[in-house]
């Protein structure tokens, strides 16, 4: 049921504090923009904090020079790409690529979007610790069921035994400064609540008519789904255990431990520029040099490349030439090892191989299969963990989407989701050939082997013409021992 919010309930509620304060630097460092990143961090001058210190003094002392790298947003972007880049097989167990049930699937993910919305959602998951993945329909706009990405930072879930069992979902309908009006949508099991509350910037305020607003009018209070007992959203962890709220079912974010690294990143890399700039060529000339004879007042530009020195005599024995020549050295050395050195540890604390971002010197374009598998374990082994999080909540979400659209209980798909290194064909054929020795798989999975991107009607048609050709040639497909082949046979 919809709690009971009283009139001065503090909006996010009090106990969301600290999650929230953390959302609201993660999404600073995700949106690369620096003023977000400049208001998110000095809001923390006023007291002690282990990380930020450069972007709150940058604030606090009015700097000019204020440079930001965006390596989060490419934390995120890479951790999303290992995950989805690869399509993830999604089949129906039992059915073939032909079957009615089968061709609808298709249908809906087509419809859906859906390989695109997950790779969003894992982007998202990654910065903000977690995502949250709905299910809505609405018969009037489409007549399919619709999946949606719901943000961590507008979410209040409730968790039993690390499960969620119900979430509130919450947005600003409109914001004058003094009052805001929040529509609040909470997902129950078998049933969904709206209420839409007027209040002020920090408290909840009181419920109001649905009708208020345009975008809430055509809400109902009390909707009862399809799925009768489940509750038709899922929250998809990026990592776990998280380090800082121990215990806690959300998930950890890759930024998480690497804001101060981020923050000392930015601070390096603002110094280089600062002493590329000071590092200027220039030419010093007594003041009499640069006199404007028309008004007789010196002449004085910072971008010029020649300053004035100021009570400069030409005829001074000590200054003799009168001209100096001054370039100050740029430690672009020093600078640019400290950068690479601080990147290697953020993307090593948000478990990747410096590899997968460019760095550690020896990876190659032509670096495919097991060469490329060994130089990124760190982050193979990264996204096979976040991988298993995503899995089952996918499986659950598809099957709730197709029991909606067929009006009736439907098999649960079957999802597999795709390592991001592909070997090439060389290492996939040396593998066969070790799989064929050993007489360790079938005609079918090595056809799979070799054609990852096949349909099962694509992969079954290749086994029934090899095995026409073998009878044909009166050789045999595989390796004495192996058991009797049919096109229907799976393995693995």
């Amino acid at each position: 049921m919809f709690p009971d919010y009283k009139s001065n309930q503090l909006w996010p509620p009090d106990e969301w504090k600290a999650i929230y304060d953390c959302y609201n630097e993660w999404s600073a460092w995700y949106s690369g923009d620096a003023l977000q990143i400049s208001e998110a961090l000095s809001a923390k001058i006023s007291t002690p904090t282990r990380h930020g210190q450069f972007w709150a003094q940058e604030i606090k002392n009015e700097r000019k020079v204020m440079l930001h790298i965006p390596i989060a947003g490419e934390l995120a972007s890479t951790s999303s790409s290992f995950l989805f880049s690869e399509t993830p097989t999604i089949t129906i167990p039992g059915l073939k690529f032909d079957d009615d049930k089968v061709k609808n699937m298709r249908r809906l993910l087509e419809q859906n979007n859906f390989f695109s919305i997950i790779l969003e959602a894992a982007e998202i998951a990654s910065a903000m610790s977690g995502i949250f993945l709905k299910v809505n329909w609405d018969k009037n706009l489409f007549p399919f069921p619709v999946l949606n990405i719901a943000q961590p930072d507008a979410a209040l879930p409730e968790f039993r035994f690390g499960i969620l069992v119900a979430v509130t979902f919450w947005k600003v309908i409109l914001d004058d400064g003094d009052t805001v009006y929040r529509f609040l949508e909470r997902h129950d099991r078998g049933v969904i609540y709206s209420k839409l509350f007027k209040g002020s910037v920090t408290e909840l305020g009181i419920e109001v008519p649905l009708s208020t607003f345009t975008e809430t009018k055509d809400y109902e209070a009390v909707r009862n789904t399809f799925i009768k007992d489940d509750i038709m959203v899922r929250y998809i962890p990026n990592m776990r255990p998280n380090k800082i709220f121990r215990g806690s079912a959300i998930g950890q974010s890759d930024f998480g431990g690497n804001e101060g690294l981020m923050d000392a990143l930015d601070e390096t890399y603002t110094c280089w520029i600062r002493d590329i700039r000071l590092g200027k060529g220039r030419v010093i000339v007594p003041a009499q040099y640069l006199r404007d004879i028309a008004t007789g007042n010196p002449r004085f530009d910072f971008e010029e490349e020649v300053f004035e020195e100021l009570d400069y005599d030409p005829n001074d024995v000590a200054g003799a030439g009168s001209i100096k020549n001054v370039q100050f050295e740029i430690r672009h050395e020093s600078f640019q090892n400290t950068c690479y050195n601080l990147i290697a540890r953020i993307v090593s604390n948000a478990g990747y191989a410096p590899q997968s971002f460019g760095l550690g010197g020896n990876t190659s374009v032509s670096d495919s299969g097991y060469a490329l598998t060994i130089k990124e374990k760190k982050s193979i082994i990264t996204s096979a963990k976040k991988a298993r999080y995503w899995k089952s909540a996918l499986e659950d979400l598809l099957t709730m989407m197709l029991t909606i659209n067929n009006n009736s209980d439907h098999e649960r798909p079957n999802i597999e989701i795709n390592d991001y290194v592909t070997s090439d064909m060389s290492t996939i054929a040396s593998t066969l050939n070790l799989l064929n020795a050993a007489q360790a798989a079938s005609i079918y999975t090595k056809v799979k082997m070799a054609n990852r991107d096949w349909t099962e009607e694509q992969i079954e048609s290749e086994v029934t013409r090899i095995l026409d050709e073998a009878r044909i040639l009166g050789t045999k497909p595989l390796a004495q021992g192996s058991g009797n082949i049919t096109s229907n046979s799976k393995v693995g």
